[in-house]
């Protein structure tokens, strides 16, 4: 049996000292492929006495079928569509948005916020949401705040997404090395702004980095980032171009072809080995 494993992420949580990847680098050794989405993954493993059979490789990005929506309007004060995607998580950041969302508004930036951000099946994923109500209430961003916390089919979603100005990921720190949830806002085919953490080291190409994760430098990053779009700037214009670069490189059925060929020839050369003894 050929084995390929893919490590969504490479580092030891802290919270379970116990469960440490070296402690079982014997039998990953033994995968005839490790597919990771980060240089850092990479050094991880080498750290620990893997790489000949370490691979990089990328997430995929869905195909949009959904229709592509006006450029953004030229008044950099508004009103804008911001929009959120993922899971509702701890670490996603998303109470800070809605706090940079009220921030703005009292900057006299006309925005609303979009949350497409699906309840998780756990308990902390609902109080999550519950707060995030109270926080929406508290601001006085009732009329300007929309909450889509159903799990939606990724078309749906994508819809949602392809009518806002900027799509924001404000994560917080995370052990995680890539975000899946990410690569729906840059198949939305809309600009796309990140906090500096490295789980968007594999996207920084394609995305916008705001300045910080406070609520205070979200909101004065967004602020910077819509004027730059309102006036059509050459940053702006230059991010287009690197994204959709990014987009024809790493779309699905492009990889899923890499992905295949990998594993045919491991398939062959496996059985090859296997008849030489």
């Amino acid at each position: 049996v050929v084995v390929v494993l893919t490590m969504h992420s490479t580092q030891d949580h802290p919270s379970t000292p116990n469960k440490r990847l070296k402690d079982i680098s014997k039998t990953l050794s033994s995968c005839h492929r490790i597919l990771v989405h980060s240089v850092a993954d990479m050094n991880r493993l080498k750290d620990i006495g893997l790489g000949d059979n370490v691979t990089l490789f990328p997430h995929g990005l869905i195909e949009n079928s959904a229709a592509p929506r006006e450029e953004a309007r030229g008044d950099a004060r508004g009103p804008y569509l911001l929009a959120s995607y993922g899971f509702f998580l701890p670490h996603k950041g998303l109470h800070t948005l809605i706090r940079a969302v009220g921030l703005l508004r009292k900057d006299g930036v006309d925005v609303r916020l979009r949350m497409v951000n699906a309840e998780y099946a756990i308990p902390q994923s609902r109080q999550l949401i519950d707060e995030a109500r109270e926080l929406i209430t508290n601001l006085g961003l009732d009329l300007h705040v929309e909450l889509h916390t159903e799990f939606l089919e990724d078309q749906a979603s994508l819809e949602l997404l392809t009518e806002a100005d900027l799509i924001v990921f404000p994560y917080e720190d995370t052990g995680e090395s890539s975000s899946a949830a990410v690569r729906h806002g840059i198949a939305a085919e809309r600009p796309v702004a990140v906090t500096p953490l490295p789980i968007f080291d594999d996207v920084r190409e394609a995305v916008f980095e705001l300045p910080g994760h406070d609520a205070e430098s979200v909101s004065v990053g967004i602020r910077n980032l819509l004027a730059e779009l309102a006036m059509n700037s050459e940053l702006a214009r230059q991010k287009a171009t690197d994204a959709e670069r990014w987009r024809a490189a790493h779309q699905q059925k492009r990889l899923s072809a890499r992905l295949e060929r990998m594993l045919k020839a491991l398939h062959v050369k496996h059985h090859r080995d296997s008849w030489l003894g």
